[in-house]
């Protein structure tokens, strides 16, 4: 029965390594039209798009990358209608890479199905060869194991987006020594009551654990040689936010009373921040 209940446990957390060949296999290559319909491949997996809703001769201000959790699925997440109608609202273009094995191999993941630097290198070099998208004004956001990825390509590809924006996931242990990148503009928000990635993370079937938040945050702060303490507190709807500043750096924790939960207009907020401190 302990046997059965760690499988179930480890099944539930995304911990069963799938076979990237089968997997592989859902997305041939093909000569059809891709994007929000049928997913764009490139050699490490794929990915869908969607273009904004804009008025004729309008072109999209941005791109937003959405990155799914555990068991998440690209082209359902390419409908939610929260992240479309931000999209919208802002005019830009959504782009949802997916995971292999439907979830990520970032260092430390319990999966290791490919390589998931080599992976988006690929989805951006593709992206480029497509003119309606405008990739000169990024943000990526995630949910859970998403969000996690968000922390190593903020760490690792720092300088192939605008900004960062995880949602319930940061790094696993071991965390990195430090990171190549510069820090550039990440927000993280968090619930205070989750139980799947709480906030001083946690250890999963005896060999993987999830890392402390605040030790994540602890990185950065090193890195981009931040003060310890909060710059500034302010209350934004739901979410109680502390920031930390200096010179082109923006780091900011945002925390709210609820658990493993992800909302639209989280990402929105981040957005929004992340233009005006671009000037956008």
């Amino acid at each position: 029965m302990r046997v059965a209940r760690l499988l179930l446990g480890l099944s539930a957390l995304g911990l069963v390594v799938a076979s990237p060949g089968n997997l592989r296999g859902a997305y041939a290559s093909s000569t059809e039209a891709c994007g929000q319909s049928a997913p764009c491949t490139v050699p490490s997996g794929a990915y869908w798009f969607k273009l904004p809703q804009l008025s004729p001769g309008e072109e999209p201000k941005g791109t937003l990358f959405y990155l799914h959790g555990w068991k998440g699925k690209a082209s359902k997440a390419i409908e939610n209608p929260g992240l479309v109608a931000m999209a919208d609202t802002h005019g830009l273009a959504l782009v949802v890479p997916q995971g292999l094995g439907e979830t990520w191999s970032y260092p430390s993941s319990p999966s290791q199905h490919r390589d998931e630097f080599q992976f988006f290198d690929e989805v951006l070099s593709d992206l480029k060869k497509r003119p309606e998208l405008n990739l000169e004004r990024t943000l990526v956001t995630g949910f859970s194991m998403g969000g996690s990825m968000v922390w190593y390509l903020a760490c690792y590809r720092g300088e192939a987006f605008d900004g960062f924006a995880p949602i319930a996931g940061a790094f696993w242990d071991p965390m990195p020594q430090t990171c190549p990148s510069d820090l550039t503009f990440l927000t993280h928000i968090h619930g205070t009551k989750d139980r799947t990635v709480p906030l001083e993370g946690r250890r999963i079937g005896g060999k993987w654990h999830q890392s402390d938040v605040f030790k994540s945050l602890d990185l950065w702060k090193a890195r981009a040689q931040l003060p310890k303490s909060p710059m500034n507190e302010q209350q934004d709807g739901r979410l109680t936010c502390n920031d930390w500043q200096q010179h082109e750096a923006y780091l900011e924790l945002c925390l709210h009373d609820g658990g493993h939960t992800f909302r639209a207009e989280w990402v929105e907020r981040a957005w929004q921040k992340l233009a005006v401190a671009n000037g956008w």
